[in-house]
């Protein structure tokens, strides 16, 4: 077995396991000639290694030799070794960095700036590869194979299910790609351009959402991950079209989707239908909408706290201060009793009488509380400043009042977030509602907006 510090073909020095598996180890070496870091990729030919797999590795070795591009690192060469066991080794340019996986396993969440700027970059390297003739098709884009070098530019590396489009007619398959970043086509040996697109949106869902996409929910076998994330609308709605399950619905080209992206123009073709929760069990919420108007009625109602709740504490309360053996004790008692459950009272009266109204068009939106018929609280913005939508949670500080009285301790309100700051509506609304309405807007807007 290979071991750090061995040196292989008289000239490179391994110095760290980087990957292992049963027939492949990967390791950063030291090139002693050059004395540059360099990454050694080894295949051992033995029990257990399929033909396909030597297949791969060879391809690998050959399209490696053929790419010259300055974020995919570059070919150094390539050797056999017989140690026992026979190896094949193919040696590359190390790129110091970390990949997304790590990143994303550290912790790390990336704003939408960032990763637009990842994806952009990306999107050059595939550009590329798939304008090259023939097209290489790299068909295992994943967070695990992006490097974000200490240049802070984005690497595509480990090119060991690449293929070529001339190789494509073969009638073998070899089935090559990682589950939840691999479409459907890819699985039956019909990768095309689109398919790299695909797994490029798959991580593009990974780094917006903090979550692997095999873990996130499908609607009509698409990655439904749009209420997971507080992105715009816009390139929301532009990673949804590389996630298409039906490859003709994608992006055609990586050159097509770097064009729409820098456009940042809604995809009408977009149907909000498609991605529409229906409204929750007995909401008494309603909403309308059509090609010029988004409109939503929160009518005034609370949940949590009843009215006798409040009538009972006041009784129990009451009834204590009226037996008092002072005067003085009596007065302390009721002033008590009016600063604790006074703006309880209020908050009650507010919220079961103060109904709510969200209209939103193509130029404006317009939130309105209305209470006894009457506006209290009127905001008004322009829809194009709308960046996202999402959930809010207000937290309340109070505490348990009395043994009957306990309100919740926060609340969900809907956010829209503007250049301009935040826009907040709802209170006291169910989870469910929340994300409904968060939905139906986000649709409304990738749509009309």
């Amino acid at each position: 077995m290979l071991q750090p510090d061995q040196i292989l073909q008289d000239r490179y020095q391994l110095k760290a396991l980087l990957g292992d598996n049963a027939s492949r180890q990967t390791w950063l070496a030291e090139d002693l000639e050059t004395e540059d870091p360099v990454v050694l990729k080894l295949l051992v030919l033995g029990a257990g290694v399929q033909w396909q797999d030597f297949r791969l590795f060879e391809r690998e070795i050959q399209i490696l030799q053929a790419l010259d591009h300055p974020r995919i690192p570059r070919y150094r060469g390539h050797f056999s070794l017989d140690d026992s066991l026979f190896w094949l080794g193919l040696v590359q340019e190390y790129v110091p960095g970390q990949s997304l996986a790590e990143l994303l396993h550290q912790g790390e969440r990336f704003t939408e700036s960032e990763i637009r700027q990842i994806t952009i970059q990306i999107l050059d390297i595939l550009i590329y590869l798939h304008e090259l003739n023939p097209p290489v098709l790299h068909r295992d884009i994943k967070p695990g194979n992006l490097i974000l070098g200490e240049d802070g530019q984005i690497y595509l590396v480990d090119f060991g299910a690449v293929q070529d489009r001339l190789a494509a007619g073969a009638r073998t398959v070899t089935v090559v790609g990682t589950y939840g970043y691999t479409p459907i086509e890819q699985f039956g040996g019909q990768a095309v351009p689109a398919s790299d697109l695909y797994a490029l949106g798959a991580t593009l869902i990974h780094l917006m959402t903090g979550l692997p996409p095999a873990e996130l929910p499908q609607e009509e076998m698409r990655i439904a991950f749009w209420n997971y994330t507080s992105a715009s609308p816009s390139f929301v709605d532009w990673v949804i079209t590389l996630t298409e399950p039906a490859v003709e619905r994608r992006f055609k080209t990586a050159r097509e989707a770097l064009d729409m992206l820098e456009k940042g123009e809604p995809l009408t073709q977009r149907r909000g239908a498609f991605f529409s929760l229906a409204a929750p069990e007995g909401t008494p919420i309603s909403l309308q909408k059509s090609c010029d108007r988004l409109w939503i009625e929160i009518p005034a109602r609370l949940q949590g706290l009843s009215l006798l709740d409040v009538v009972v504490s006041m009784a129990i309360l009451g009834a204590i201060a009226l037996v008092a053996d002072t005067l003085i004790f009596r007065s302390l008692f009721l002033l008590v009793l009016f600063v604790l459950l006074g703006p309880i009272v209020l908050g009650f009266l507010g919220a079961a009488t103060v109904a709510q109204s969200i209209t939103l068009t193509p130029d404006t939106f317009r939130i309105l509380r209305t209470l006894f018929g009457f506006s209290v609280y009127e905001r008004v913005g322009d829809t194009a400043e709308i960046e996202s939508v999402s959930c809010h949670m207000h937290a309340l500080s109070h505490q348990r009042v009395s043994p009957i009285l306990l309100l919740p301790s926060s609340f969900r309100l809907v956010a829209l977030q503007t250049v301009r700051g935040k826009y907040m509506f709802g209170g006291y609304l169910s989870e469910d509602e929340v994300n409904w309405l968060v939905q139906e807007i986000q649709n409304w807007l990738r749509t009309y907006g």
